[in-house]
């Protein structure tokens, strides 16, 4: 467990991270306890199957929000966009994946702004990693060993909190 030393990071913040991720995408959120200890909680985002595309639930994504026992104080959503190689459907389902998330975050009055991957990821993380999820996995594994990142697939989970804890430390930093 990360213990925070007192005047490093605000308490009574709950940052939401978003990683809208290609096929699938997660939400976290990471505060300081009244101990001072870091937490984090992170789900994969809810998704429903549109002619044969899945895509971000905007029902299932605001229920989820809806359900925390805190609300978000603000949102760091991951600044990514469709693919060249992705097909026309695709592309579509990805950017209507990212703009529900959007449209429910505004909607519910969280402010929110877009960070880019290299940039969270050179704040955060300890080297470059470009697209090794694996990195990503356990990096956040060391920082968050409540949250149950185990399985390969939950690298969008572990990204999703790394980017709530670049918002977490957004104060802090001169970015």
């Amino acid at each position: 467990m990360i213990m925070i030393k007192k005047g490093k990071m605000s308490k009574n913040k709950y940052i939401l991270g978003i990683d809208p991720g290609s096929k699938s995408g997660a939400a976290a959120v990471v505060y300081v306890d009244e101990d001072g200890a870091l937490r984090g909680e992170a789900e994969d985002l809810p998704t429903i199957s549109k002619f044969g595309r899945s895509r971000v639930s905007p029902v299932g994504f605001n229920q989820w929000l809806q359900s925390l026992s805190f609300f978000p104080t603000e949102a760091w959503i991951e600044d990514v966009h469709a693919m060249p190689r992705d097909s026309a459907k695709g592309a579509f389902a990805f950017g209507h994946s990212v703009g529900s998330i959007e449209g429910i975050i505004a909607a519910l009055s969280i402010p929110y702004q877009f960070v880019a991957p290299s940039k969270w990821q050179k704040s955060v993380l300890t080297r470059t990693v470009g697209k090794n999820h694996e990195f990503i996995r356990s990096f956040a594994c060391g920082l968050f060993p409540d949250v149950d990142l185990r399985y390969k697939k939950d690298h969008n989970k572990a990204s999703a909190l790394l980017i709530a804890y670049y918002g977490l430390n957004r104060d802090r930093k001169n970015d």
